[in-house]
């Protein structure tokens, strides 16, 4: 069975054109497990992640999921969720097609990161985008 918001992404993929790879659930855990350990807390398990990270900077502003696309990175992004929301995490190409995507979805939180984890950007239902690693100077100079 698919989720609401598996769903949501298939469908604004298919119509915009915008490739992704649908991450299998071990790969999806995987991801979900070395964030958690390289960005949060250890005591994190099904609750929201962004409530447990580490060293992160946080700006809030009902806008700054669109920031995103000036975040400066080549590598494929891997978008995933609080497992409580969807299990599975998805791999786009281009951090632009990600835009594209939550741009004709409704407004869940969302997590981005790359395979080696050089960073970690959060966008939560408080309106807060929140930076981890890498991604955090970039944050720092939005503000």
């Amino acid at each position: 069975m698919t989720s609401t918001i598996y769903n949501a992404i298939e469908a604004v993929a298919q119509k915009r054109k915008i490739s992704f790879t649908t991450l299998n659930f071990e790969e999806s855990r995987k991801i979900h497990r070395e964030v958690t350990f390289k960005f949060a807390d250890s005591v994190y398990e099904q609750d929201w992640l962004w409530e447990y990270l580490n060293d992160s900077l946080a700006i809030q502003n009902p806008s700054a999921w669109r920031w995103i696309s000036e975040f400066n990175t080549t590598d494929p992004i891997i978008l995933f969720f609080n497992p409580s929301d969807e299990k599975s995490a998805f791999e786009f190409p281009d951090i632009h097609n990600i835009i594209d995507i939550l741009k004709d979805t409704f407004g869940f939180e969302f997590y981005l990161c790359n395979k080696n984890l050089d960073y970690l950007l959060c966008f939560n239902h408080h309106d807060f985008l929140i930076a981890c690693g890498t991604a955090k100077s970039w944050l720092q100079s939005k503000l």
